[in-house]
């Protein structure tokens, strides 16, 4: 999930899970950006949607990647666009990519949705 500023869309800072896999998935972002490998413990699969919130509002940087794990990262989109007490809107597959500007210092339910894709499709 990449969280945007209205004025750029290639992140500053690419945030991952310490799990293998999404370490995989963000070492071709941090390669291809030529950024540092930084995980995230807050990002973990166990974690909850809370962590994930906080390494948002806790990360001032015009664009941020997180990548994490479902269901917590899809549960994590819907509170960011609808709140918290929004429906499952986004079921994240594995691979899928959404585009959210946000307003970080008020980021429940204040995100909109700009792209999203999944790779391989």
């Amino acid at each position: 999930m990449f969280l945007t500023h209205p004025d750029s869309d290639t992140p500053v800072r690419v945030l991952a899970s310490p799990y293998s896999r999404t370490q995989q998935t963000a070492s071709a972002i941090w390669s291809s950006l030529d950024h540092p490998n930084q995980s995230e413990e807050r990002l973990a699969a166990h974690k909850s949607v809370p962590d994930i919130l906080e390494v948002i509002t806790d990360t001032p940087v015009p664009v941020l990647a997180v990548i994490s794990h479902n269901p917590i990262i899809s549960r994590t989109a819907d509170v960011l666009t609808a709140g918290p007490s929004a429906p499952n809107i986004y079921s994240m597959r594995p691979g899928q990519l959404i585009a959210l500007k946000i307003d970080q210092s008020n980021p429940l339910g204040s995100a909109q949705l700009i792209t999203q894709f999944r790779l391989g499709d």
